[in-house]
């Protein structure tokens, strides 16, 4: 009993068969500018949440407390800092009681992270869907219209998470700077007491904090772009691109 040669569909070699067996390789499909940008996408995504998850600093101040009854105490106070940014650990003294910081941004920095995430796990879909099953599943037009929704929806939440980071990246800087904590009514306001002086020894760094702030709006910017080229691909557009062919030919008879 003969089996009939398998075909290969044109611009299918055997390499691009692979093991999946007659499911077709569009490898060339990255160098499309949905294939490419969903690659630039998936970058970017981990370049913004790592720059953040993985963003920890301190900031130290020498703390002199002066006393007529007891000889002066001197101590460098360090507070260090990192996502999610709770600030749930006091901040040790040696004048005075350990002090909490009022207020927290791990809500954004977490919303921020999130997103990041997900926008990685969904570029990663979207490209094995592109290479491995696209060809193979054409039919399926709900696939084009769900990958056009979610598009839309990243960009939005890429634009939110990035307003609301760097709100809350202005909220880590206050609280991570000396000079707003000894203020009058700073939760510091101990050190401007006439027995008690508090000088800065180390500042944190915010360059990481800033970059992640840029490369969220990248994403937010990179994925508003790619809606036109996923848009193109839906069968809303293919509609409407007949139509207008259509009209313009009965136009020209």
């Amino acid at each position: 009993m003969s089996s009939e040669p398998q075909q290969t569909s044109p611009g299918q070699t055997s390499q691009q068969r692979g093991f999946l067996g007659d499911l077709p390789f569009r490898v060339e499909v990255l160098l499309e500018p949905k294939g490419f940008i969903r690659l630039l996408e998936f970058v970017l995504a981990i370049c913004m949440f790592a720059t953040t998850a993985g963003y920890n600093s301190m900031f130290s101040f020498e703390m002199t407390c002066s006393s007529a009854k007891a000889a002066t105490r001197s101590e460098t106070v360090g507070y260090n800092f990192g996502y999610p940014f709770s600030f749930s650990d006091k901040i040790p003294t040696t004048c005075f009681d350990p002090v909490a910081i009022e207020e927290s941004p791990s809500g954004a920095a977490k919303f921020f992270v999130v997103v990041g995430v997900f926008a990685m796990l969904y570029t990663i879909a979207a490209v094995v869907w592109y290479v491995v099953l696209e060809a193979k599943y054409i039919q399926f037009e709900i696939v084009s219209l769900v990958d056009f929704g979610a598009t839309v929806v990243f960009t939005l939440l890429f634009f939110i998470a990035s307003c609301a980071w760097a709100a809350g990246v202005s909220t880590v800087k206050f609280w991570t700077t000396l000079d707003n904590l000894t203020t009058e009514n700073g939760i510091l306001s101990g050190c401007t007491a006439d027995n008690v002086t508090c000088k800065s020894e180390e500042t944190p760094g915010y360059g990481g904090l800033n970059i992640s702030i840029l490369f969220g709006f990248l994403n937010a910017v990179v994925w508003g772009g790619n809606v036109w080229f996923v848009w193109k691909e839906t069968p809303w557009f293919r509609a409407r691109s007949e139509a207008q062919t259509g009209g313009d030919l009965t136009n020209k008879a």
